[in-house]
C-alpha cells in the first residue's frame, strides 16, 4: 500500500509540481505567450567568464527579437513599447535583465528608454545607477515637463522606487 502511494505522489509531483527547467517546456505546460528570449544564469564571479559572455549573448538576442517583433506586429500606431519583466519569487534576476535591456536599449539601438523600478518594497535599480529614491509627493508630480532630473544617461532614464511607501497596496489601487 505505501509504495502504491509513493508512486502515486511521484507521478502527481512530476507531472504538477515540477518546474520548468526548459523553454520548450513553456508549450507543453499550456503557455502560449510570445517569448522573446531566454536569460541563462549570470554570475558575478570573476572566472565565469564564458557564463557572462552568454548572458550578453542573450540580451543582444532579446533586442533582436523584440524589434523584429515590433516590426510584425504593425505597432507604428504606439508612441511607446512597454516591456515588463516579472516573476513569481525573488532573486529571478528580474532586475538585472530589465537594466541590461534597458541600458542595451539606449547605448546600442540608441533609443530613449525609461526604466522603472516597479518593486514596491526592495527596489534598488537606483543603486546601480547612483540615484536616490524618490519620494510618494515627488513621484505623484511625475510629467514631461520634469523627466530631465530623472535622466540617467544620453536617452536612458530612471524612476527609482519610491522610498517609505506606507502601504504598496493602498497606493497602487488610489486614486491619486
Amino acid at each position: 500500500l505505501s509504495s502504491i502511494f509513493i508512486i502515486a505522489f511521484c507521478l502527481l509531483r512530476g507531472l504538477h509540481f515540477t518546474p520548468i527547467s526548459n523553454p520548450a517546456e513553456l508549450r507543453d505546460n499550456g503557455i502560449t505567450n510570445t517569448i522573446i528570449g531566454v536569460m541563462p544564469k549570470f554570475s558575478d564571479e570573476p572566472n565565469k567568464e564564458v557564463d557572462n559572455q552568454k548572458f550578453i549573448q542573450s540580451v543582444e538576442s532579446t533586442l533582436v527579437n523584440l524589434e523584429l517583433l515590433e516590426k510584425y506586429k504593425h505597432s507604428q500606431h504606439q508612441k511607446c513599447k512597454v516591456i515588463l519583466f516579472s516573476s513569481p519569487t525573488s532573486e529571478n534576476g528580474k532586475s538585472l535583465i530589465s537594466r541590461e535591456i534597458a541600458l542595451s536599449f539606449n547605448e546600442k539601438l540608441k533609443k530613449r528608454t525609461l526604466l522603472i523600478d516597479n518593486d514596491l518594497k526592495r527596489g534598488d535599480q537606483h543603486k546601480a545607477f547612483g540615484a536616490k529614491k524618490i519620494q510618494l509627493d515627488g513621484f505623484m508630480k511625475i510629467d514631461p515637463n520634469n523627466m530631465e532630473s530623472f535622466k540617467v544617461d544620453g536617452g536612458l532614464y530612471l524612476i527609482p522606487c519610491i522610498t517609505r511607501l506606507d502601504s504598496s497596496f493602498q497606493f497602487i489601487y488610489s486614486d491619486g
